[in-house]
């Protein structure tokens, strides 16, 4: 027979029915992605997140290139594009997975595309095609803008291999026309780099950085995720 499946906002199967519209299964999920309760044989529906498929002698979750442990809520191996993924824990699913999502278990993104205060990599971030309608880098929108928490440039004078590490490091989506918080951190930096240029510590600059976009007007709830994953990044680098 034919059965139709219900899905959620982030296209994870939650109920299924045959062709009379009987509910034959139905699940719930944890935050992580493991099942909670269910109607029904529990495998009926072996999709879980989506890209992923349950292996149930083994209770892992296929995501094509690696396994998911919805237990532990992590990867059972080191991601295939190492770095490249945004990632540096190299194990972990995606950092917010109420909103995130990893198809392949390679890189997540975001569904219906990023927003304003949202944090991944540059390199996902800045693409005009990955964002959601409002929240474009162009005038009617605010110029949103993807502003790096360890400015650019103090990384293209300190370390090596700036430019791959630029690409790849965390940054929020930002507001950046007039009085807004992208370009009140750019007068806040230009003040300062006219006084003591770019000789300082990578310590230094994550205590300036989080003082200036609190200046800034952004949220002490987005900066703490911004910095966190930062830290991740750069301690994962060698750098801290």
């Amino acid at each position: 027979g034919h059965y139709s499946i219900i899905s959620d906002y982030l296209g994870t199967p939650v109920e299924a029915y045959d062709e009379q519209g009987h509910k034959v299964w139905s699940a719930e999920f944890d935050v992580y992605g493991r099942m909670k309760e269910f109607t029904g044989e529990k495998d009926f529906i072996p999709f879980r997140y989506q890209g992923q498929y349950e292996d149930v002698e083994i209770g892992l979750y296929y995501n094509r290139f690696r396994y998911y442990d919805p237990v532990q809520g992590n990867y059972t191996q080191i991601d295939p594009i190492g770095l490249a993924g945004g990632n540096p824990t190299l194990y972990a699913y995606v950092s917010d997975p109420s909103i995130w999502i990893d198809p392949l278990g390679l890189s997540c993104k975001r569904p219906g595309g990023y927003k304003t205060n949202d944090v991944d990599a540059h390199k996902n971030l800045s693409p005009q095609k990955n964002r959601a309608p409002g929240h474009a880098n162009k005038s009617a929108d605010s110029l949103v803008q993807s502003h790096h928490f360890i400015q650019q440039e103090w990384v293209r004078q300190n370390l090596k291999g700036a430019s791959k590490i630029n690409r790849n490091s965390p940054a929020i989506l930002v507001r950046s026309s007039s009085g807004q918080p992208h370009a009140q951190i750019s007068r806040l930096q230009n003040l300062r780099r006219a006084n003591s240029g770019y000789n300082n510590s990578l310590k230094s600059e994550f205590n300036i950085a989080y003082r200036e976009m609190v200046q800034a007007g952004v949220s002490k709830k987005h900066i703490q995720r911004l910095a966190k994953e930062a830290y991740k990044y750069f301690n994962g680098l060698g750098h801290i």
